[in-house]
């Protein structure tokens, strides 16, 4: 079975897919327990990040349309002045890449959203979706959606 095969039966099974019920929103820099799974090179799982884009087509929506502007605001822990007027961007062209894998089936998969308004010239902020991809079902069973940031120094 080819590649192409194999990810339009997937996209055909994975319509019926259930998304998550909320995207779970975690404040900025607050830890996510899944980063605490083995970390992973995502090399090595390029048929997995593209078969969880084939699912990600079907949610994307379902979990889109619980983001907002004020919600956003809401996870930020810094920079609160310059978040006030903060308006969402079209989330056009997500790309993933993998960042950590539990089991060998689940996979975390990063996307960065946006990059948003700092509270400091060398500090860089930006909005991030993370997906967990089981890889065994063929599922997004997680959407969490936080504020990473760092210091360029």
């Amino acid at each position: 079975m080819t590649l192409r095969t194999y990810l339009l039966i997937t996209l055909f099974f994975c319509s019926c897919n259930h998304p998550p019920r909320q995207v779970r929103f975690v404040p900025e820099m607050a830890s996510l327990p899944e980063e605490t799974w083995e970390r992973c090179d995502t090399s090595q799982y390029k048929t997995s990040i593209q078969q969880a884009a084939l699912v990600w087509i079907q949610l994307r929506e379902t979990i889109l349309n619980q983001i907002t502007a004020e919600k956003i605001r809401n996870l930020s822990n810094w920079a609160k002045e310059e978040m006030m007027h903060y308006q969402l961007p079209a989330f056009k062209n997500q790309t993933f890449r993998a960042t950590h894998i539990h089991n060998k089936e689940n996979l975390l998969i990063e996307s960065v959203l946006d990059t948003l308004p700092s509270h400091h010239p060398l500090v860089t902020r930006q909005l991030k979706l993370y997906l967990v991809y089981n890889r065994k079902h063929g599922t997004i069973t997680d959407a969490i959606l936080t504020i990473r940031g760092w210091a360029e120094e």
